[in-house]
């Protein structure tokens, strides 16, 4: 796992202190009476970074604070109905804070609303992955980042978390795994659909979650394995091709 860890630090441009100090800018709160549902930015305190989010935090706190990575970005926190899908809305009638948040190429960030299918290309016209992920982060490293950033500010927040838990659903399962990997043990419990997902497997240098040396080091089950001692929930792993 220390071979792997090291390899992955690389891959993914360091862990969570590299990810930078995030402040909280508060832009709309609603009451939802045993709860409150707190909207704004995460801004990175270097200026990079911008991350819309949703704090779903019950007036009983518990202590206990839920990272909700999805692919439809904070969106995902709800259902169609646009009311807390009935996981969330357990964890918060539970007394534990739920955050909800779009990262690089979800949510806000895009100006149709379609998800990301196809990763954006430099202004090159010489068709080489070398030129593209030689000098720019992949999506992929991007998105890790981005959630990394989330897990730093819980850690930090002035009003401390007994613990912090990580949820990765709907497409975000090995974004969540990657999180949990660099978080350096803060990330007490996942649960993580991998939905069969390998980096080994994929065969297109755009697909959003292509990033170079992810198979190398232990690929998806490596990421996993560096997640220990927390316990972990996997789902998704019958999808496996």
């Amino acid at each position: 796992a220390k071979v792997f860890g090291g390899g992955w630090d690389i891959v993914l441009n360091g862990g969570i202190e590299e990810a930078g100090a995030c402040k909280w800018s508060l832009s709309a709160k609603e009451d939802r009476g045993t709860w409150l549902e707190m909207s704004g930015l995460l801004r990175g305190t270097g200026g990079r970074r911008e991350l819309p989010a949703v704090f779903c935090h019950p007036r009983k706190w518990n202590g206990r604070t839920t990272v909700w990575l999805s692919g439809e970005g904070k969106d995902g926190l709800y259902g169609a109905d646009r009311k807390l899908r009935p996981e969330v809305q357990k964890l918060v009638d539970g007394g534990t804070s739920v955050v909800g948040v779009d990262l690089f190429h979800q949510g806000e960030f895009l100006a149709d609303g379609r998800p990301l299918d196809v990763t954006p290309k430099v202004r090159n016209p010489r068709e080489s992955g070398s030129y593209t992920f030689g000098y720019n982060p992949s999506v992929f490293a991007e998105r890790v980042t981005d959630a990394l950033a989330v897990l730093r500010f819980v850690r930090d927040h002035e009003q401390r978390s007994s613990r912090v838990d990580l949820v990765g659903v709907d497409g975000a399962g090995v974004i969540a795994a990657a999180a949990r990997a660099q978080s350096r043990g803060l990330v007490g419990r996942a649960a993580l659909d991998l939905a069969g997902f390998r980096f080994g497997k994929l065969t297109d240098l755009r697909h959003p979650d292509f990033t170079p040396g992810g198979a190398r080091y232990g690929d998806v089950p490596g990421l996993v394995a560096l997640g220990v001692p927390g316990r972990t929930l996997l789902l998704g792993e019958d999808a496996i091709p």
